[in-house]
């Protein structure tokens, strides 16, 4: 079973005996019932291969996130880099960054399936894209400093408006719209 984010694509690559999709863009929850064919999910540079388990997969950016909800998760690179995961783990790989893996409480993973998305380890620019999902038009960050500063914390996203005003809050920065679908974040000044 899969549960999208808001603003989520897939594309499905099933065929015979292969079962893969491919996360385009945004988030999933992959719940996965126990079979002796792999299911994959594809993100960008990174793909996810389980056997009976439940798993996020995000794409930020450059940035995928996969977080184990419950059994095993087997994730590799395009580099051929590999890693497996269990319940509890979260593996963060950015383009920029490279690989950071934490651990994340079991009910935070896909947080976002009951209105909360939890900050640790995302940078301001990922969480207004998270947030920018659930509102109608687009939002942009004019500040390359504010846009790479890490967020922690806990959001509400049940109101994507109030949120975005909370998260501008918190970074003492200043939103202004340019029209009714367009959306500017800067840094006071």
């Amino acid at each position: 079973s899969v549960h999208l984010d808001a603003g989520s694509a897939l594309g499905d690559e099933t065929q015979g005996d292969t079962r893969l999709v491919t996360l385009l863009q945004g988030g999933g929850f992959f719940g996965v019932d126990a079979s002796q064919t792999p299911f994959s999910v594809e993100t960008g540079p990174i793909t996810a291969t389980a056997l009976g388990t439940g798993f996020e997969g995000s794409v930020l950016d450059d940035t995928v996130v996969v977080a184990v909800s419950e059994g095993r998760v087997a994730v590799t690179s395009q580099a051929r880099d590999h890693w497996q995961l269990e319940a509890g783990d979260r593996l963060i790989w950015s383009a920029q960054t490279g690989v950071t893996r934490d651990k994340i409480a079991i009910e935070d993973v896909a947080g976002w399936r009951t209105d909360r998305l939890i900050t640790k380890g995302l940078t301001f620019a990922q969480v207004i894209e998270i947030i920018d999902r659930r509102l109608p038009g687009k939002t942009l960050i004019i500040d390359g400093q504010l846009a790479r500063s890490e967020m922690t914390g806990v959001i509400d996203l049940s109101k994507p408006e109030t949120a975005l005003k909370v998260v501008t809050r918190a970074r003492q920065a200043r939103s202004f719209a340019a029209s009714t679908l367009l959306r500017f974040i800067r840094a006071r000044n």
